[in-house]
């Protein structure tokens, strides 16, 4: 008998979308320490009372110090150094719900400090060029003259895609004599010492652009900064081929607000001209009312595709057959036809190309799937005790492997789009420190509700944590059908934003190939937060599991569920044991976080004595087996030495456990499988392959600690009667190994039989069918040549 390769190191064996929430977990004395000390300083500003305005620098003072500013801003942007910055998720926040017509208008010298001024509106105007930092920095007078520095923190510049934004853009968006009016004014002192007040907006939506003509304006008079009265800047006129030309001279520069700005001025100065019309008019219902030119028929394909993107397949679908009756011959249209079709499909009957979904997550760092969102048979319901009050329960009855879930993500940060820096962000509602795609997933967050407010209440509407309002007893499953985009912004609450970040947000890693050697990309974790699945409440033994496409998330029935069933999933890390488990759940459920699953009731049953020595064992036994290489090349002496001292540590494991127990004892499985690896390397340099014999029952007592029961099933004809529980991507690989044990022993059927297993194991946490399972298992079954039993 030939060689095999018997096994590889768990590590390798590991597959990197293997879930864990994204949530940093430095909590050493320092972070801890800030921390504290940031929540400290907290308290202390809400015990101040407010006090009036004391003295504001002159104009000229305020000018003076922007200049300053911007000279470093300038700077440090044309610097390679990395900038190291400081911020705080879930420090004190405000936001401002009124509209600005229900407000009153207040001038900096009737501000108190520290307050927020509700039902008032501070109408300023930039007197000095902006500078950027963690906040965006304006230096504004009032119509009085009075100066004060404006910290803008959260504002909405551009996409992800694009990078980060330049000063450049910043000065686009905030140009000299800018007039805003800012909701309901926060107006404190800065952190460091400073004298000096300042307003803080950390809101976008606070921030109203005021233009010419705007009611705010009727009978305001704007002191200058020296002497006279400033005028309101009028927008300069130009023609409409001129503002179309500014605009593509921008985009070429890659000056992408500054060609929205030209491109909005030129439609708002000209909007009765016939380009103009033709750009902004419905598609025709027929050829002879449509002109033949190329500019129309862009403008109407770009009208189908807005709508494909704004999510509205059913709309979409009518647009591109229209487009299609009206020009015939694009095949653009066409594809966009079929895609709207595939959507409507999906979304529909959760009926996927898993395959093909797994081959895109493969060929970019950045996968986003273009696919329908799906609610199966479940439904979200009140369940007293939660964190938010809810749960989601299934409404028929639902077989082990179904999907119940299919949902792209509401945002998401991939670790190649973390903008260049270095950024601490403190977390105050959970302690510790935030990845740095967590702390991305925010402000990117914000800025596509800015941009998109059919969102709003869908973030708004989860848990956010034990300080704010509880979230409302509903929730849809599926996201709303968006409205065509328009110029409203919704008032964005960015403490309940940055707690249902806190709270929901998934460590995400699309599935890979598993194999003996670790996949290209795999651990680079992204972050990401999804609707559905936030109303998915906590097990240490979930009955449901899920996996990530890039931005696209399944949720799939790990067993039968009868109708009404709650379906979980795990919160926990992977495979830890209880103190582990209730450490990472801290971040989740609050300190005192106790979760009482059947695995949580029995650890506390075995004794803490018992459960403290089963942490220090398996740590021992963790970093010994890692030390050592398993390969069919290792020498058959070092290998049994290997096991000789591994058998009396499993040995010590083993004991602290109940022998009544019968949930999970998931710390068993890596030594187990590491046990089975060493002796299938064994195995593999016996003749005649009668070291298998170890193999398989090593491989079974590890699917049997994560939950599996290893017994016929007269139903199915498999190996086992219920699946793994737990570690299901790490159970497959036995399965695997169990293939080649049972083919080595002799036994043609049990390998035929765990084959048939191991693809069931799989495809009951990410589906695809045969295809998927080979496409990502391809290279274990040709290293251990067993694709004839696939």
């Amino acid at each position: 008998m030939p060689p095999r390769r018997s096994g590889a190191t768990v590590a390798s064996l590991l597959p990197s979308g293997h879930p864990s929430f994204a949530a940093g977990n430095l909590m050493g004395n320092v972070v801890q320490n800030a921390v504290d000390s940031a929540k400290a300083r907290n308290e202390r500003e809400r015990g101040l009372s407010p006090a009036p305005m004391p003295p504001l620098p002159s104009a000229g003072e305020l000018i003076a110090s922007a200049t300053m500013q911007r000279v470093m801003a300038l700077k440090n942007q044309s610097s390679n150094e990395l900038n190291a910055s400081i911020t705080y998720c879930g420090d004190e926040k405000h936001h401002s719900e009124v509209d600005l017509g229900d407000l009153k208008r207040i001038e900096l010298k009737d501000m108190k400090i520290p307050q927020v001024h509700r039902g008032r509106y501070l109408l300023c105007r930039v007197v000095a060029q902006p500078s950027p930092s963690i906040s965006i920095d304006l230096h504004v007078l009032d119509p009085s003259g009075t100066g004060i520095q404006l910290f803008v923190y959260n504002f909405p510049l551009l996409p992800l895609s694009l990078g980060p934004p330049t000063i450049q853009d910043i000065d686009a968006t905030f140009p000299l004599g800018t007039i805003l009016a800012i909701r309901e004014p926060w107006c404190k002192m800065p952190l460091g010492g400073s004298s000096t007040p300042m307003l803080r907006v950390d809101s976008p939506s606070d921030v109203v652009f005021v233009s010419e003509g705007d009611k705010v304006l009727e009978g305001v008079k704007w002191r200058e900064v020296y002497s006279g009265f400033w005028k309101v800047p009028v927008m300069k006129s130009m023609s409409l081929e001129e503002w179309k030309a500014l605009g593509n001279k921008e985009t070429a520069s890659r000056r992408y607000i500054g060609a929205v700005k030209a491109y909005s001025f030129g439609i708002s100065q000209h909007s009765s001209h016939p380009d103009t019309l033709k750009l902004v008019n419905s598609i025709p219902t027929s050829s002879s009312t449509l002109a033949t030119t190329s500019i129309l028929e862009k403008a109407h394909f770009r009208r189908c595709k807005a709508l494909y993107s704004l999510r509205r397949w059913s709309n979409a679908e009518d647009a591109f057959s229209t487009f299609l009756s009206l020009f015939p011959n694009s095949k653009e249209a066409s594809i966009g036809l079929a895609s709207s079709r595939t959507r409507l499909r999906e979304s529909e009957t959760g009926d996927y190309d898993f395959v093909n979904l797994f081959e895109a997550g493969q060929k970019t760092s950045t996968p986003r799937m273009d696919v329908a969102d799906f609610v199966g048979p479940v439904e979200v319901v009140r369940v007293e005790g939660k964190g938010g009050g809810r749960g989601t329960i299934t409404t028929r009855d639902v077989k082990a492997g179904e999907l119940l879930l299919g949902t792209k993500a509401l945002q998401v940060v991939f670790q190649k789009e973390v903008p260049p820096g270095i950024v601490f962000s403190y977390n105050l509602l959970r302690g510790g420190v935030d990845s740095t795609t967590e702390t991305t997933l925010r402000s990117s967050l914000i800025y596509k509700l800015y941009h998109q407010p059919d969102l709003v209440d869908r973030v708004h509407a989860l848990y956010a944590g034990p300080t704010l309002p509880p979230p409302p007893s509903t929730y849809e499953l599926l996201p709303p059908v968006p409205t065509e985009p328009g110029t409203s912004v919704r008032s964005l609450n960015v403490a309940a934003i940055e707690g249902a970040v806190a709270f929901n947000a998934f460590g995400v890693a699309t599935v890979r190939r598993v194999g003996f050697v670790p996949s290209e990309g795999a651990g680079a974790a992204a972050a990401a937060l999804f609707g559905a699945s936030s109303l998915l409440n906590h097990s240490c033994v979930p009955n449901c599991a899920w996996v990530s496409f890039g931005d696209f998330q399944t949720i799939r029935a790990l067993e039968d569920l009868p109708k009404g069933t709650e379906v979980f999933i795990s919160y926990a890390t992977p495979g830890a044991g209880l103190a582990g488990r209730q450490e990472s759940l801290k971040k989740f459920l609050g300190s005192d976080a106790s979760c009482g699953c059947e695995m949580c009731v029995q650890d506390r049953s075995d004794g803490a004595s018992n459960v403290k020595l089963r942490d220090k064992l398996g740590d021992r036994i963790f970093e010994y087996a890692g030390k050592v290489r398993i390969t069919e090349d290792s020498s058959v002496v070092e290998l049994r030495s290997f096991i000789k001292d591994l058998d009396p540590l499993l040995a010590k494991l083993r004991s602290t456990y109940s022998s009544s127990r019968t949930a999970p004892r998931p710390e068993l499985f890596v030594p187990y499988q590491r046990l089975a690896f060493a002796q299938g390397a064994i195995a593999a340099q016996t003749p005649g392959g009668r070291g298998y014999k170890d193999v398989k029952p090593t491989h079974i007592l590890a699917l049997e600690s994560v939950g599996a029961v290893v017994r016929p099933d007269s139903k199915t004809g498999l190996p086992i009667s219920r699946g793994p529980q737990l570690l299901q991507q790490l159970a497959v690989c036995s399965a695997i190994q169990l293939v080649l044990a049972s083919e080595c022993l002799g036994d043609e059927e049990g390998a035929k039989g765990w084959m048939r297993a191991a693809r069931w194991m799989d495809g009951r946490v990410v589906g695809g069918g045969k295809e998927l399972f080979k496409e990502r298992f391809g290279s274990m079954l040709d290293g251990l040549a067993l694709w004839k039993y696939v």
